[in-house]
């Protein structure tokens, strides 16, 4: 039987760790002889989960507007492309379509889609994948 975890907000020094972690595992990435790297910013994972109305239910700096659920997105692309520098591609992949819509229930809107995919730091390299927010909701 798989153990339970009580779920908690990650406080701002354990988001800002994860974004520097991302940016020296990129760094080891390169030093490794690949020449792109990809934040993986879908398919219900720890970025997605930020991105997502669904699943962001924080009100501090990272919840509420796409720009503060954006913001681990861009500290930690940010943190990869000073890592790598100009010497490696970093791609980005984010979710276009959370699968949500049988339930009555959106998460990410076209609008807010199209201004992550045009955000300027985000110059290398957009991916669009599908995929579904992994939280348990019950539709209205």
């Amino acid at each position: 039987r798989a153990a339970t975890r009580e779920r908690r907000l990650a406080k701002r020094e354990e988001i800002r760790a994860v974004a520097e972690a991302w940016g020296k595992a990129a760094a080891r990435a390169h030093a490794a002889g690949f020449d792109a790297v990809e934040i993986h910013g879908a398919h219900g994972f720890l970025i997605h989960e930020f991105l997502s109305p669904l699943a962001n239910q924080r009100t501090d700096e990272y919840g509420g507007s796409l720009a503060n659920r954006a913001r681990l997105l861009r500290e930690l692309i940010e943190d990869t492309k000073e890592a790598v520098g100009n010497r490696c591609a970093v791609a980005c992949r984010i979710s276009v379509d959370e699968l949500m819509e049988k339930n009555r229930m959106s998460g990410l809107t076209p609008e807010e889609r199209e201004e992550i995919r045009h955000y300027e730091y985000a110059e290398h390299l957009v991916r669009m994948a599908k995929g579904r927010a992994l939280v348990k909701l019950k539709a209205p």
